[in-house]
């Protein structure tokens, strides 16, 4: 299964192809303008999963409603299945807590790929050049690849 994670934002969005059965990146790991986001599902993706948005009793401005329009329209031009994940559910499975941060899960993914990596080297492998907000996209990927290989969704 070919999973195209997106990490959602207000002007920009990440994204990361993942190729399950290979477990390796399919496409371009990268952040791209939101417009451009739909020139990515001609890339023979069999899912495309998104991380939602969710409220946690803070306030919240005008980023995160653009946000949110950002997602609709992400999953109403979708050409192929679009799947939304909380971000707490992506923790969880990653790290084995909901109130992880994202540097824990940024270290779960280089522990699970690159196990030999010394603390504070940069990857070398899957991971080499990712940002910040790309990591989150592939944390969702690789989250969908895990549920959808034990066979839950």
């Amino acid at each position: 299964m070919k999973i195209l994670g997106i990490d959602p934002g207000s002007e920009e969005s990440a994204l990361f192809g993942w190729d399950n059965e290979k477990e390796e990146l399919f496409c371009d790991a990268r952040k791209v303008e939101n417009d451009k986001v739909f020139n990515y599902y001609k890339h023979n993706f069999d899912v495309v999963v998104c991380e939602m948005i969710a409220s946690y009793g803070m306030p919240v401005g005008k980023s995160i409603f653009n946000t949110c329009v950002w997602i609709g329209r992400f999953w109403q031009a979708s050409p192929i299945p679009f799947e939304t994940v909380l971000v707490k559910k992506i923790r969880a499975h990653h790290c084995g807590n909901a109130r992880a941060k994202d540097g824990n899960v940024i270290q779960a993914l280089k522990d699970r790929f690159e196990p030999d990596l010394k603390p504070r080297q940069r990857p070398k492998g899957l991971f080499k050049g990712v940002s910040r907000d790309v990591w989150q996209a592939a944390s969702t990927a690789i989250y969908w690849g895990d549920m959808e290989k034990i066979g839950i969704k």
